[in-house]
């Protein structure tokens, strides 16, 4: 709501030249005044959209009957603190509280979390969905707030005094840039915002709550069969948390946190199956570990079936979710003959757009490197030619690590190394071997 009367902003324009045409302590009078006018109609938007976010969360808070979070005291001692020094640096540099508009107080989502009791995090969730919820609507909110304010600063009342007239038109036109500007940065703050909030809550899942599965619990050796994550029942940790957030969140929230959930699952499990560990597999496992996989596929498509469609987003397409996890559980049903003819058929061929794509990069690592050198504190250095040859040097050695650093990151070397096969140990071994006196 804007209570602001369009007359009074035609009265302000007038008395600004009247002001104008007096003597100079009446002109700076009124300047100052034409500065705090300008502001007000800012600071109102401002003002009013604080409210309506506040009043969000606390509208949100009694739909679902939520009174205490534990979550909350510990950031509310967090946001205290970081208020307190943004009060010393501002007594510090001189800045005025209305310079400048913060959000994050607003906004903050996420902060460190510690491992909780399975009860406790169940209740805690409530709360982080309110929250979840309530930046998502926020969204909603300032999608329709957008036209409402445009539509309010057409409708101000225009002078009938033809010399008043190109004032106001003027003053009118700041306006309407000073409200863009500001439409645009509340919604990039709050889309960077709700993007961070499922990323947390993906963490807070999996990082926190179950990281013990992911560090040593799962595919233990020796008891590959016993100790997926079906049977140690991660999955089911997992759904009840993703049944907790179907019963609260609208599905257009749970599609974005779905999507995230199982992209950060994937890139644990590619950790899990290839990563730096000591965890070995048979060819004989590759049934359950293909097992897992389909029943995280399928527990992901039962709350979110667009995004996790296979007709209309493949896993084999580049920006699906579980496409990573998809390809390594697909290269570990491979024998291990398969996987080393595979491996060097990767060294030596490359598709045109691999290639293609590795120009570009390279090209836009050597565009930066000249941008930096054209800068004011490299200009000034007396061997400056020097300089940029010996920064062209330096891109080339780099250009050549990257290419060798892509030879042992690729997913089938990592399989080989964690196959409990001669053969694929002597393939590693002798490959590390060949390229260590090039690294």
């Amino acid at each position: 709501t804007f209570d602001h009367d369009p007359r009074e902003e035609s009265k302000e324009v007038k008395s600004a030249v009247v002001a104008k045409s007096g003597d100079n302590a009446t002109d700076a009078r009124s300047q100052k005044a034409r500065k705090s006018q300008s502001k007000f109609f800012p600071q109102k938007i401002v003002g009013n959209f604080k409210k309506g976010i506040e009043e969000i969360n606390r509208a949100n808070r009694r739909a679902f009957g939520l009174v205490y979070s534990t979550f909350e005291v510990v950031n509310s001692g967090f946001q205290d603190g970081i208020k307190e020094i943004g009060n010393v640096v501002k007594e510090a540099t001189g800045q005025n509280d209305g310079d400048t508009v913060d959000f994050s107080e607003l906004f903050c989502f996420y902060f460190y979390w510690h491992v909780l009791e399975d009860a406790q995090f169940k209740q805690e969730l409530l709360h982080i969905c309110v929250k979840y919820s309530s930046i998502s609507r926020v969204q909603e909110i300032i999608s329709e707030m957008g036209p409402r304010v445009r539509s309010y600063i057409d409708q101000l009342e225009k002078p009938k005094e033809p010399h008043l007239l190109e004032i106001f038109e003027q003053f009118q036109q700041e306006l309407l840039k000073s409200a863009h500007r500001f439409m645009s940065d509340c919604k990039e703050i709050i889309s960077s915002t709700f993007r961070e909030a499922s990323e947390y809550m993906a963490h807070q899942f999996l990082d926190v709550q179950n990281q013990h599965y992911f560090s040593f619990e799962l595919y233990a050796n020796g008891r590959v069969q016993s100790t997926t994550a079906v049977k140690l029942g991660l999955l089911g940790r997992i759904k009840e948390y993703l049944d907790t957030c179907d019963e609260y969140l609208r599905y257009k929230d749970i599609r974005p946190l779905t999507s995230c959930l199982a992209t950060t699952y994937g890139k644990r499990m590619c950790q899990v199956l290839i990563g730096p560990s000591r965890r070995v597999f048979q060819l004989g496992d590759k049934e359950v570990i293909n097992d897992d996989f389909d029943q995280v596929f399928g527990m992901f498509q039962s709350y979110n079936e667009l995004d996790f469609d296979e007709q209309r987003y493949p896993l084999d397409n580049l920006g699906h979710p579980l496409h990573s996890y998809y390809k390594v559980v697909t290269l570990m049903k491979m024998t291990t003959r398969q996987l080393v003819q595979e491996h060097l058929n990767v060294l030596v061929a490359k598709s045109p757009d691999d290639e293609k794509a590795e120009k570009e990069k390279e090209k836009r690592e050597l565009e930066e490197i000249e941008k930096k050198l054209r800068e004011e504190k490299f200009l000034k250095n007396m061997d400056h030619s020097k300089l940029q040859l010996e920064a062209q040097n330096y891109h080339k050695a780099l250009v050549e690590k990257n290419r060798l650093k892509k030879l042992y990151d690729h997913p089938i070397l990592h399989i080989l190394a964690h196959r409990r096969d001669e053969e694929a140990q002597t393939y590693v071994e002798n490959f590390v071997r060949d390229k260590k006196q090039t690294l």
